[in-house]
C-alpha cells in the first residue's frame, strides 16, 4: 500500500472514530428537545375561520405586552425609573458611540464619531435646504445609507428608500421628491427622464451639471447658517417599490425601528445576544428591512459594524477572511451560494462534512467543524428571505452549519413590517418534512394568526399569515401579508417551497 493511500485510509478511521466518539460520548443537544416542541405561546380562543393566535414565548399571553421598543432611561442612582422605547435621535446618540468601519476592495476603513457627525451634518443641511419633506434614497447597503438616514430625519426629511433599478425615475415621481442619493450610474438615467432639484451621486463618475453634487462634496461641505438640526421627523422614514402594476410606499415609524430591534437583540438566548465585543459584517449589496434592522442592532449594542463600500462588489469570502467577523448578517441569495460549496469538496472534507451534519442531527453545532476555514471566527449568521424570492431550506441552513461550525438564524420579511414576522429558534437544527420551511416562532413584537384561505383551513393550521404589532407599518390593525403558510405542532411557523 502506498504512504498516500495509507494516510487516506488512517484519516478516514480516525474520522470515523471521531464520530463514534460524537455518537456514545458527547454530552446532550444543545437544548432542551423540550423547547423546541413549545416555541409559541397560544391563545386559547380563536375566532372562526382563524387559527388562534401565536406570540413569542418571550411575551407570553396574559403575562405581559409586545415588545415596543428598546427600554431607554430606568431613573439614576440604581434605582428603578419608567423606561421609553426610544426615536431616530436615540438611535443616532449610540451610532455615534459605536464603531463603524466600509470594507473596500480588501481594505478596511473607520469612520470616526467625528467624521459621521460632520457627514451627517453636511448632507442633512444640503437635503433640508433643497427638499420640501422627502428625499429618495436609491444605494446598496452600505455606509452611505446609513449616513442618509440619519441626516434626512434628524434634518426634519423623511428618508425614502428605492429599489436600485431603470424604476427609478418613476419612484421619484410618484414621490415628489425633489433630492435624490443615488450611484453615478442611476443618477445618468435620472437626468435623461425627471427633473430633479438635486441629484447626489455617489461613486467615480465624472458628471457635470447644475443639480449634480458628488457625494464627497455633499458630505464635506461647512456648515452654513440655518443648518442647525431640526426636530426629528416621526415617521422618518419610508420604502417604495412595486407590486404588480402599482407603486406602494410604505411608511416606517419611530415605533417600527425601535420595535423591530429590540425584538431582534431579545429573540436570542442571553449567552448568544449581540454584544460589544461582536464585530458584525453586513454582507449583502442589497438594503431591505433584513440589513436596515441588523445595522441598527449593531449600532444599539455597540458592536463593531463593517459595511460594503458603495461602489464595490461584495465579495464574501475576502470580507470574512479579512476581517473575521464574529456575526455575519446576509440574505438568501449569498447564503445559497454558501451552501452550494458543498458540491466542490474534496473527499476527506466530504467525509468530515457526514460527521458534522450527523451532529447536528443529535440537536448539536459542531462548532469546531471549520470545513471552510475562512468562517472558524464567525458564531452565528442571520439570512434573510424576503417574499417572493428564493429561500434557504433547511437542508441548506444545516449544510451552512456543517460547513462553517457557526450557528444560523433563518428570518422571513414581508413589506409591510420592518421586523422579521419570524424567525427560527438558534438552536432548531432539524431538517422537518421535504419542501417545507421553518421559520420558528413569531418575533417579540408581533401577533400571528391564519385566516381560511381557499382550500387552506385555518381548523387545520393552514392559510394566509396576517400580523399586529409594533413593528407593523400599519398597526394597530390586523394586516393581511399574503402569505400561505402552517404553523405545526411545535408553534413554528412554515412554509412551502
Amino acid at each position: 500500500m502506498e504512504r498516500e493511500e495509507w494516510v487516506f485510509y488512517a484519516l478516514i478511521t480516525a474520522l470515523l472514530a471521531l464520530a463514534a466518539y460524537i455518537y456514545l460520548f458527547d454530552s446532550g443537544p444543545d437544548v432542551d428537545p423540550f423547547v423546541l416542541t413549545v416555541q409559541s405561546s397560544v391563545s386559547q380562543m380563536r375566532l372562526p375561520h382563524e387559527t388562534a393566535v401565536y406570540r413569542s414565548r418571550v411575551v407570553p399571553h396574559g403575562a405581559r405586552g409586545l415588545l415596543t421598543g428598546l427600554a431607554i432611561g430606568g431613573g439614576s442612582g440604581g434605582r428603578m425609573g419608567p423606561t421609553r422605547d426610544g426615536t431616530i435621535e436615540d438611535l443616532w446618540a449610540l451610532a455615534l458611540k459605536a464603531k463603524i468601519s466600509t470594507f473596500s476592495f480588501g481594505q478596511l476603513e473607520s469612520i470616526s464619531p467625528q467624521q459621521l457627525s460632520s457627514a451627517v451634518e453636511s448632507l442633512g443641511g444640503l437635503i433640508s435646504r433643497n427638499s420640501a419633506n422627502t428625499v429618495v434614497v436609491a444605494l446598496p447597503n452600505s455606509a452611505e445609507s446609513l449616513i442618509c438616514l440619519f441626516a434626512g430625519a434628524l434634518h426634519g426629511v423623511q428618508v425614502v428608500f428605492a429599489p436600485m433599478n431603470d424604476e427609478l425615475d418613476k419612484y421619484v415621481r410618484f414621490c415628489k421628491a425633489t433630492v435624490v442619493v443615488t450611484t453615478g450610474e442611476l443618477a445618468e438615467l435620472l437626468i435623461q427622464n425627471t427633473n430633479v432639484g438635486t441629484i447626489v451621486f455617489t461613486g467615480k463618475r465624472q458628471l457635470q451639471g447644475p443639480h449634480l453634487v458628488p457625494w464627497d462634496h455633499a458630505i464635506s461641505n461647512p456648515k452654513q447658517a440655518g443648518d442647525a438640526l431640526k426636530k426629528a421627523i416621526d415617521p422618518p422614514m419610508a420604502m417604495v417599490y412595486s407590486s404588480g402594476e402599482k407603486i406602494v410606499l410604505t411608511t416606517v415609524s419611530n415605533q417600527n425601528i425601535v420595535s423591530a430591534v429590540a425584538s431582534q437583540l431579545k429573540a436570542l438566548p442571553i449567552k448568544e445576544q449581540w454584544n460589544n465585543k461582536d464585530t458584525v459584517v453586513s454582507c449583502t449589496t442589497e438594503l431591505s428591512n433584513h440589513t436596515i434592522v441588523h445595522n441598527v442592532a449593531a449600532l444599539a449594542v455597540g458592536a463593531h459594524l463593517v459595511l460594503p463600500e458603495s461602489t464595490s462588489s461584495v465579495n464574501l469570502f475576502l470580507l470574512v477572511s479579512t476581517i473575521k467577523p464574529t456575526i455575519l448578517v446576509t440574505d438568501d441569495e449569498t447564503s445559497l451560494s454558501l451552501a452550494a460549496r458543498s458540491e466542490r469538496l474534496k473527499a476527506l472534507h466530504l467525509v468530515q462534512l457526514q460527521i458534522a451534519l450527523n451532529t447536528l442531527r443529535l440537536g448539536k453545532l459542531p462548532t469546531h467543524s471549520y470545513i471552510i476555514r475562512d468562517f472558524a471566527s464567525v458564531r452565528l449568521v442571520h439570512s434573510g428571505a424576503l417574499q417572493d424570492e428564493p429561500a434557504l431550506s433547511d437542508k441548506d441552513a444545516n449544510l451552512i452549519r456543517a460547513l462553517t461550525g457557526a450557528r444560523l438564524i433563518h428570518s422571513l420579511y414581508v413589506p409591510l413590517c420592518l421586523s422579521p414576522i419570524a424567525q427560527t429558534n438558534i438552536y432548531d437544527y432539524r431538517a422537518g418534512e421535504p419542501g417545507v420551511i421553518n421559520f420558528g416562532a413569531p418575533m417579540a413584537c408581533l401577533e400571528l394568526k391564519l385566516k381560511d384561505h381557499g382550500l387552506y383551513q385555518a381548523s387545520e393550521r393552514k392559510g394566509q399569515i396576517w400580523i399586529q404589532g409594533p413593528a407593523v407599518t400599519e398597526e394597530p390593525q390586523w394586516v393581511n401579508t399574503g402569505l400561505i403558510a402552517l404553523f405545526g405542532p411545535d408553534g413554528a411557523l412554515k412554509i412551502h417551497s
